[in-house]
């Protein structure tokens, strides 16, 4: 049983290969030029079909906040789901901006993003 544990542990403390190599995604969303705020970046792994969020900041900005495995994505831009209101209040409209349709779907925005090992960027410009 000993040397069966002496096989097994070397091969357990190592894992089960090398760790896949990763990147992060930073950038603006803009529409008509004016920057994109109350929204999020999609983003769909070509790949995997795995996915990611990323917050868009009041200027526009986005940038991961996790590691995102290198490869190619599909991207698309979303509102903000809006806050949900208290017992017996009225439901506010949402703030977010008016981002068209096509734009709301990795499928038909037109957007795409590369990830490569470490640090990348892409803007994505809604006309």
């Amino acid at each position: 049983m000993k040397a069966c544990w002496a096989a097994v542990l070397p091969l357990v403390l190592s894992g089960c290969g090398a760790d896949s190599p990763t990147g992060s995604l930073a950038g603006k969303v803009t529409i008509k030029g004016n920057p994109v705020a109350g929204a999020k970046v999609s983003m769909i792994s070509s790949k995997s079909g795995s996915g990611a969020m990323i917050d868009i900041g009041p200027d526009g900005s986005f940038q991961s906040k996790d590691p995102l495995p290198v490869g190619s994505y599909k991207v698309s831009i979303v509102p903000n789901p809006p806050e949900p209101a208290a017992p017996g209040t009225k439901v506010a409209k949402a703030a977010s901006p008016e981002i068209p349709v096509k734009y709301q779907s990795p499928e038909s925005s037109g957007f795409s993003a590369e990830v490569k090992a470490g640090k990348n960027e892409a803007s994505f410009a809604i006309p």
